[in-house]
């Protein structure tokens, strides 16, 4: 059952992320709110288009080389 405890502490450490966001945010004038909430979701743009920028590169890569691990070929290798 550890996919449990690992999916319980993901979901425990997003709802402490939030609330600690929600927090900062009570603290600083209404102005300065919708400034931070612009940048934040300008930041989880910019980190989702480097995520799937450094997966395609990655699996170009691997294409590219010869060792795509999805081209379903299995090979016997002889140990000793």
């Amino acid at each position: 059952m550890d996919g449990n405890r690992n999916r319980a502490f993901l979901e425990k450490m997003t709802e402490a992320g939030r609330l600690q966001k929600e927090a900062i945010l009570l603290l600083l004038p209404d102005k300065t709110k919708a400034h931070f909430t612009v940048i934040g979701h300008e930041l989880k743009s910019m980190l989702m288009e480097c995520l799937v920028d450094g997966c395609i590169n990655i699996r170009q890569t691997a294409a590219e080389s010869g060792k795509d691990s999805s081209n379903g070929h299995v090979r016997k290798v002889d140990i000793g």
